[in-house]
Order: C-alpha cells, then structure tokens, then sequence
C-alpha cells in the first residue's frame, strides 16, 4: 500500500471513530435523561399510590357511616310504628342525631 492510502484509510477511520465516540455522548446524554424521567415517573406512581390508598380508607369510612345511617333509619321508622309516646320517640331521635353528629365528627378528623 502506498503512503497516501495509508492516511487515507487513517483519516477515514479517525472521522469514523469521531462520529461513533460523538453517537456514544448523545446516547448516554439520552440515557441519563431518560433515567431522569423514569425516576421521576416512578415517584409520581408512588405518590399517586399512596393517595389512592388514602381516598379508599375515607371512601371505606364513608360507606360505612352511610350504611351506619341507613341501620338507624330503619330502626327510627321502626320505633315510630311501634311506638305512640311522642316523648320517647323525641328521646331516641335527639340519641341518633347525637350519634349521627358523632360520626360526622370522626369522619371530618
């Protein structure tokens, strides 16, 4: 081989190692990046994980007051079938209103 096509070759190969070491920078650039919002995807699903579990728990409690309330409904319509002293039916409604104003006050907490 002559000497010129000795630095042809050489050049050729130098302008290729360039392009791949400059194709290296821009991948591990897109790498880093891509790490960056992976991470940052992962921390928003774990917070959002967390408020989800948060809002079942209220969601839980909330169902179960509503069929708390739905149990004293029945047992208040019960009661004034039953019962013609206005009095005592007074008494047991101001009780349920109290515990009513109870749960309420759990819930709100």
């Amino acid at each position: 081989m002559r000497p010129t096509e000795l630095i042809i070759q050489l050049a050729d190969l130098e302008s290729k190692t360039l392009q791949l070491m400059a194709a290296y920078a821009q991948l591990k650039k897109e790498h880093q990046e891509l790490s960056q919002e992976n991470e940052s995807l992962r921390e928003n699903l774990r917070q959002k994980t967390e408020e989800n579990k948060v809002l079942r728990k209220k969601s839980d409690k909330m169902e179960n007051n509503f069929q708390n309330s739905q149990k004293i409904t029945k047992l208040v319509k019960s009661i004034q079938a039953d019962t013609q002293d206005t009095a005592g039916l007074k008494e047991k409604l101001d009780e349920y209103i109290q515990e009513i104003t109870k749960c309420i006050s759990y819930l709100s907490q």
